[in-house]
């Protein structure tokens, strides 16, 4: 899929509610999308520009992964998480 594809999908996903909540992740969120819709808009993204995530929002995704049973919150927050490294994927493969 498109990075701008990918972008679009991005745009329309609420956010988590356990991403307000979880370490850095609205501000890494909030750098990854600046990123993307600006090599969407034609400027050039090395790859020491693109963000990672913080260690307590990696954390909490490794953990809630190996949860057998997550609610739905949990749920919500993998779901964006997995589009977000998507993302990161896509500029990676495109810097």
């Amino acid at each position: 899929m498109a990075l701008a594809d990918l972008y679009l999908e991005a745009r329309q996903c609420p956010f988590p509610r356990l991403g307000r909540i979880i370490g850095d992740f609205v501000l890494y969120d909030s750098l990854l999308m600046g990123v993307v819709s600006c090599r969407i808009a034609g400027d050039h993204v090395k790859a020491l520009d693109i963000p990672v995530p913080d260690e307590e929002s990696l954390a909490a995704a490794e953990n809630l992964r190996a949860k057998s049973n997550v609610t739905p919150d949990e749920a919500e927050f993998l779901a964006y998480y997995a589009m977000l490294e998507r993302l990161r994927e896509s500029l990676r493969q495109d810097a």
